[in-house]
């Protein structure tokens, strides 16, 4: 190739390709390669031919050769046009690909068009199922954008995403499942890239003065925010989503037909959805966060129907009982179990019996909540752990729905376990390692899930010196926790490193949580339940002086913990709950 073939793309039109590709025009110039339409005579079809820029370096060159070989793989994949060939002729490196007549959608929307919501759905859909496609065979895209994206014209209409290996990588050093860094792994940007893209054309939505739907905002942001593990679950949830309008859309449609035969099995499957929790979990999204008083009754309505279809079939069939304890899924959905080893999570087996008792009064339930409870006993490493949690929700909530005094006996020696952990000097439950540095404590903000235990003791506790020992020690350890582990922006380190003789923040350590400086919602969640119970027991938001009393509760100075500010609004899906003045 001599010197004059290193001009514009211009110069290629009317030229053959490895004598089978004749290029008519171009399609797309860019930094890197040029993507021409071309004729094959000998199959009688347009393909597109994407040509690498002569003067690339031959590192780049072997990529092309390398990419085509590797796109090859999504031949006949839905919506991912297929490479035909990859080679070179003439000094020209190139890939030979499907043709779509069509417009990109950044054309589309440049030229005015206005989506309907159903067709944003579709666009997203389609884009996501494609980069489903592609992940499934371990490629990514690295591109997704509505350049990219372009709607064929005439028969056989559909969207494609284009420009597959416009950033060429190793991406087998990548799995769209391996154990990498999330901002970094290929595959995550991709669904970001379509989070992206629906954030976009909803906005562009909501500027034409319509609503949009808080659910698919949810589904947008989520993805922005690396929250998928892939890119099947971004798109079952757009799917859920578009399910449950379409079913209500039935609904109003099928009301004005009930005359008919038909109509009356429409109406029953119609009231199999609006029966079932993912109904709920559908119009709980569908409702600011903000509104309570339309939350409340939903999630009332949730817990019932998770007790009435879930919980019941799980006892029904063995899935739990003495000795075996639900503690999480798998990734096949099976059910991964403890077995009595005095884990803290042994506890809300027995605890969601007890739940479900109280809110259907049926005796199967209360039989597997007396089995699985008086299945758990005292461990060897109880002490300096969290692990007595598991008997308050066990033995505590039995002790309250029964009023069985050999369950509250139980509940009370976890409670004084819990209480001999406390160290008067650093005003904490030393339920944590304190590190290699003896003059510092760490302080785990998951320290709270003990803490009913011990309000448990105190309710039950008929000494006023000894309840007045229980409430100190909560008392204490919650201005320990609002001290050291609240940040400013009231959210809430996991592990918070301080020196108690100084009164010295000194650091923060993670291990649950994304990473230092994140916020750790699970925690977050707990600090809120303990502060929020804390003002529901005492009546006052305060931190409270060195010595107080029972007695000087309403004379506290009102300095109000920074937690229980945010999580007021909890008491309103509390059922008992009643905010005074």
């Amino acid at each position: 190739m001599d010197k004059s073939d290193r001009g514009d793309h211009a110069q290629l039109i009317g030229r053959t390709i490895d004598r089978k590709y004749v290029i008519e025009s171009i399609i797309k110039p860019t930094r890197k390669s040029w993507v021409f339409k071309a004729y094959e005579p000998s199959l009688d079809r347009h393909i597109a031919l994407k040509i690498l820029i002569p003067w690339m370096d031959d590192a780049r060159k072997k990529q092309v050769i390398a990419e085509g070989k590797r796109l090859a793989r999504l031949e006949q994949q839905e919506h991912i046009t297929s490479v035909y060939a990859a080679g070179e002729d003439q000094g020209f490196y190139y890939i030979a690909m499907q043709y779509v007549d069509g417009k990109d959608l950044e054309q589309d929307l440049d030229s005015g068009k206005q989506l309907s919501l159903a067709e944003i759905i579709e666009i997203v859909q389609s884009v996501a199922a494609g980069v489903a496609n592609a992940h499934n065979e371990g490629i990514h895209h690295l591109d997704v954008k509505l350049e990219n994206i372009i709607r064929k014209n005439g028969k056989g209409k559909g969207l494609y995403l284009l420009d597959w290996g416009g950033r060429l990588s190793d991406s087998h050093t990548f799995s769209p499942t391996g154990e990498t860094d999330i901002v970094s792994n290929p595959f995550m940007r991709d669904i970001a890239q379509l989070g992206g893209i629906l954030k976009y054309l909803l906005e562009r939505y909501k500027s034409q003065d319509r609503k949009v739907p808080k659910a698919l905002e949810h589904i947008a942001q989520k993805a922005l925010s690396f929250g998928y593990d892939d890119v099947k679950e971004f798109g079952q949830s757009i799917a859920k989503y578009q399910n449950a309008v379409s079913r209500r859309k039935f609904m109003g449609i099928m009301l004005g037909t009930l005359v008919s035969g038909a109509a009356a099995i429409s109406i029953y499957e119609h009231n199999s959805y609006r029966s079932s929790i993912e109904y709920i979990q559908n119009e709980i999204a569908g409702i600011s966060a903000l509104d309570n008083r339309e939350l409340a009754p939903l999630y009332n309505e949730l817990l019932s129907r998770i007790v009435a279809q879930k919980i019941r079939k799980l006892g029904e069939s063995g899935t739990f009982g003495p000795g075996n304890y639900l503690y999480a899924t798998t990734t096949d959905g099976k059910w991964f179990k403890t077995h009595g080893n005095g884990y803290s999570t042994e506890g809300y087996t027995p605890g969601l019996c007890w739940i479900c008792l109280d809110r259907t009064k049926e005796k199967e339930f209360g039989k597997w909540a007396r089995e699985t409870t008086e299945g758990i006993d005292f461990v060897e490493d109880d002490a300096g752990s969290v692990k007595p949690a598991r008997f308050y929700y066990s033995y505590g909530k039995g002790y309250i729905m029964t009023g069985n005094e050999g369950y509250l006996a139980k509940a009370r020696r976890a409670a004084d376990i819990m209480a001999s952990s406390y160290n008067e000097n650093s005003g904490i439950l030393e339920i944590a390692e304190s590190g290699e540095t003896p003059e510092l404590q760490t302080l785990k903000v998951d320290t709270v899930v003990v803490l009913p235990l011990l309000w448990l003791a105190f309710d039950n506790e008929q000494n006023p010196s000894e309840r007045q020992h229980y409430l100190d020690i909560i008392m204490n350890h919650l201005q320990t926790l609002e001290r050291y582990s609240i940040r400013r922006d009231s959210s809430v380190r996991e592990q918070a490193v301080f020196n108690p003789r100084k009164g010295k923040f000194v650091g923060e350590a993670n291990y649950f949580a994304f990473g230092p400086g994140s916020a750790y919602s699970r925690g977050h969640a707990r600090a809120l339940e303990a502060f929020v119970t804390a003002y529901q027991k005492t009546g006052i938001f305060c931190k409270p002086p060195r010595n107080w009393r029972i007695t000087s509760l309403k004379t506290c100075r009102k300095t109000m913990f920074h937690s229980t500010i945010l999580g007021i609004w909890l008491l309103q899906f509390q059922k008992t709950a009643q905010l005074q003045p």
